[in-house]
């Protein structure tokens, strides 16, 4: 849930973008494309995520592919229009070096704002996993690898088993920034009063590491 620092920041985005004469929010729902993306991937191979806006919602699995799907609904913009919208939003799968990389493309990010588009995405727990994300809230529950994440605004929640961290590192450029072990919150640095840093080190294998413009970031550890 967005808070109400993340959710001002992002009304304010909006209104500088958005007409006056657009309809009324439609509740219909799309999904993109014809179903869910599923693409395999070779087991160690890391995986890259890039979001535009929205909700962002990662889970690693015991399997080796992504499976990704997204949903999209309209805000003041009329049922024909979503439906456009639609088609030109796609979830692309490219192949690199290093593994796989799925894009979120076909959308300016000034009519993503308009719509409420919520991703879903499960990934191989044995992928290192690196996350690009515009707008919006992430919910990344990770497996067994490192994991990265860049994020301009929004609220970002990582969740990780405890005994497979080495290093954390969370910053803030606005907001908070914490890391929670055994329920327990470590100590957070305030950075220039408005940005915060926190980090915590352990006896695992993987790293991860988040960077947040504005907004809040959280490292859950758990047993």
């Amino acid at each position: 849930m967005l808070t109400f620092a993340t959710a001002l920041a992002l009304s304010l985005f909006v209104v500088a973008d958005s007409p006056t004469d657009l309809p009324e929010f439609s509740d219909e729902i799309f999904v993109v494309g014809d179903g869910p993306l599923v693409v395999p991937v070779t087991p160690g191979d890391s995986v890259h995520v890039t979001f535009g806006v929205g909700e962002l919602e990662i889970r690693a699995a015991d399997a080796h592919e992504v499976r990704a799907e997204v949903e999209l609904s309209c805000r003041r913009v009329a049922t024909e229009r979503c439906a456009k919208y639609r088609k030109r939003l796609k979830v692309e799968p490219v192949v690199t070096e290093t593994g796989l990389e799925i894009r979120m493309t076909g959308l300016r990010r000034q009519i993503l704002r308009r719509l409420e588009v919520t991703g879903r995405v499960r990934v191989p727990k044995d992928s290192p996993l690196a996350v690009k994300i515009g707008i919006g809230a992430a919910d990344i529950q990770a497996g067994e690898a490192d994991v990265a994440v860049q994020m301009r605004i929004g609220d970002l929640r990582i969740s990780k088993p405890r005994d497979s961290v080495r290093s954390v590192a969370v910053r803030t450029g606005i907001g908070d920034a914490s890391v929670r072990v055994a329920g327990e919150s470590t100590h957070t640095q305030r950075m220039r009063l408005i940005g915060a840093r926190a980090s915590w080190a352990g006896e695992g294998a993987d790293d991860v590491a988040a960077r947040l413009r504005i907004g809040d970031a959280r490292v859950i550890l758990v047993d």
